[in-house]
């Protein structure tokens, strides 16, 4: 499966983001999954940030919860959720978001999650358009 980004600069986004990162995190599912909504949207990019491990690809979800927003801790859920397949959103807090553009790229992710990434360069011509 193509992966399916929201629009260009995400794709570009994605690809600096996943260059940063050393060969063997790179390949990594869960990292590759958080580089991917990072690169789709500012907020979760600045949220996300500070609690990435660049070097060995670990996320640091339950302080990146704690010390969150409140307006952002559902969202940082789903990312958490995403990252570390332990349960901390229902699927109706999901469909609550109130960015529908974050919606769009959770669901996304889900599909990607699913059926992982085509290949290591993860070249996609296609970009989502839900709208």
């Amino acid at each position: 499966m193509a992966v399916q980004f929201m629009d260009y600069s995400h794709q570009n986004m994605f690809r600096m983001i996943r260059s940063q990162l050393p060969d063997a995190v790179r390949k990594n599912k869960d990292i590759s999954i958080v580089a991917f909504i990072m690169s789709g949207n500012e907020t979760m990019r600045v949220l996300i940030n500070p609690y990435l491990n660049w070097d060995d690809g670990t996320l640091l979800y339950e302080k990146m919860i704690e010390d969150a927003p409140e307006e952002d801790k559902e969202a940082l859920k789903v990312v958490a959720e995403l990252y570390s397949d332990q349960e901390y959103v229902s699927l109706n807090s999901l469909v609550d978001l109130k960015d529908s553009d974050l919606f769009d790229l959770f669901l996304a992710t889900l599909r990607l999650k699913r059926y992982g990434f085509e290949n290591d360069y993860v070249q996609a011509d296609n970009t989502m358009k839900l709208k």
